[in-house]
């Protein structure tokens, strides 16, 4: 007696997978409503910001209802002068 075993699909499909493209936009966009002046940034205003834009893109990509995907968003701020960064 043979035993058969359901066939689970292992890649998603093409219409299932997240594009790239659609996220880097969203990206964009919460950068756009995040830094609407480009005045210097204290410490605690970068830590707030950092917290602020990944909320943001974090609700932004719900909506997508891509199926399999977990949604994991570090934002990470540095200055060009090379003093350091923070994370949230």
């Amino acid at each position: 007696m043979k035993t058969e075993f359901p066939k689970h699909e292992i890649v998603p499909g093409h219409r299932e997978t997240a594009s790239e493209s659609v996220m880097k936009g969203i990206v964009r966009d919460a950068m756009d409503r995040v830094f609407k002046d480009d005045g210097p940034l204290s410490g605690d205003e970068t830590v707030r910001q950092c917290k602020v834009l990944s909320d943001i893109i974090k609700d932004d990509l719900k909506p997508m209802e891509w199926e399999r995907y977990k949604y994991v968003v570090q934002v990470m701020l540095g200055r060009t002068e090379g003093t350091g960064g923070q994370r949230g």
